[in-house]
Order: C-alpha cells, then sequence, then structure tokens
C-alpha cells in the first residue's frame, strides 16, 4: 500500500474512535468547577442543592435532569440543552451497551 494511503487510513480510523468508557456529564461539570477555581461546597449552595446530591452528579451516581440543568445554565452559562445533550447521549451509550460506565462503586472511609 502507497505511504500516502496509510496514512489518510491511520487519520480516518484515528478519528472514528469511540472511547471504551462512557463520559458521564457529571465528570464535565467536575472539570468546569475545577477550571473555574469553584468547590463543591460552593457551588451546591450556589445553584441550591445539598453537597452530597452534587457530589453524586459529579461521580456519574446521579443524573444530569431537566431540573439541575436549569440551574447549571444559571450558574455557569452553558445551555440547558447542552447537558440534556450529554445526559442523553450518555444514557445512550450506556444502555445499548455500545460503551460502558465507570465504576460507581463507593469507597469506604
Amino acid at each position: 500500500m502507497n505511504v500516502y494511503f496509510e496514512e489518510k487510513a491511520l487519520e480516518r480510523n484515528a478519528k472514528d474512535l469511540i472511547p471504551f468508557v462512557a463520559t458521564h456529564p457529571g465528570s464535565i461539570l467536575k472539570e468546569e468547577l475545577e477550571a473555574r477555581g469553584i468547590t463543591q461546597k460552593e457551588f451546591a449552595k450556589r445553584i441550591g442543592i445539598l453537597p452530597p446530591n452534587l457530589n453524586d452528579v459529579l461521580h456519574g451516581r446521579r443524573n444530569v435532569t431537566k431540573q439541575l440543568a436549569m440551574k447549571l445554565e444559571e450558574a455557569l452559562g452553558i445551555p440547558i440543552q447542552s447537558w440534556i445533550n450529554l445526559q442523553s447521549r450518555y444514557n445512550y451509550l450506556i444502555h445499548n451497551g455500545v460503551l460502558h460506565p465507570l465504576s460507581t462503586r463507593v469507597e469506604s472511609q
């Protein structure tokens, strides 16, 4: 095979890669909070939910609901539909066995 065609095949295959583990929208939210320097406790208070409930979302143990997505939009400026789409996509991939969720096992402390 020609080197040019081999390189193009590799580029195309790299673009088509799908991660083995699904990304829960809570992981994205966690990264967003870290990037903005906002603590979980501070953010939970700001959006009016209990810190343990926020922690569950950040670790993929709770879904991002429409109500939570509304609060996230208000607090972070990220549209409701973005959060709903992320959660819907995650649910679809997990439900259909396309990807596997991260372990949601709670470590004993």
